[in-house]
């Protein structure tokens, strides 16, 4: 009689992402909310040209800041915080947990009337990180403050438990990372 061989189950952890972590839809309309109501302002004061002026800026800042939340993806796995976007250009980072410093949980006025944070770390690497273009190599317009800027990752409209949980967890990798080198 054969007997089933014992299988070792090693103890993997799930990869955290933006699935797990969604930016909410509050952010993502929040500054149009604003545009909005100046232009509602305008239109009280018969500026109706500045009026659909704004309402059109705000149904354009709407739709890009959506883009680039759809197209906005972080993950981290258990040596690397890969960071892909970009809506024209895109863009993949993986930053060792090694080079990760500052991580806080941010929150404007804005934030807290809508109860949502922004987790923002730094990455103290001279290049930046193992960078992969797609496309030509050129500087950036950054948009709303998502993703990568400079040394700076943004990952804006969380809730606020949500943040604090990301961070913890983030945190928890720098810990188990310390004194590895992965970088290149």
């Amino acid at each position: 009689m054969d007997l089933p061989i014992p299988v070792q189950v090693e103890n993997v952890t799930p990869t955290l992402n933006e699935k797990m972590f969604p930016i909410q839809n509050v952010w993502i309309v929040k500054l149009s909310i604003i545009i909005i109501i100046v232009a509602i302002i305008l239109l009280f004061n018969k500026e109706y040209i500045d009026f659909i002026f704004l309402f059109i800026f705000a149904l354009f800042n709407y739709l890009l800041v959506k883009l680039a939340v759809v197209r906005f993806h972080f993950s981290l796995d258990e040596h690397f915080i890969t960071i892909k976007q970009g809506i024209l250009s895109k863009t993949q980072r993986q930053l060792p947990y090694s080079v990760v410093q500052n991580v806080i949980v941010e929150q404007g006025f804005l934030d807290r009337l809508f109860g949502i944070s922004t987790l923002n770390f730094e990455n103290a690497s001279e290049a930046g990180g193992l960078k992969m273009n797609k496309g030509r190599k050129r500087r950036r317009w950054q948009f709303q403050n998502i993703g990568i800027i400079g040394n700076q990752v943004n990952i804006p409209g969380l809730k606020k438990e949500q943040a604090e949980l990301l961070k913890n967890k983030l945190l928890e990798k720098i810990q188990r990372n310390q004194g590895t080198e992965l970088g290149l």
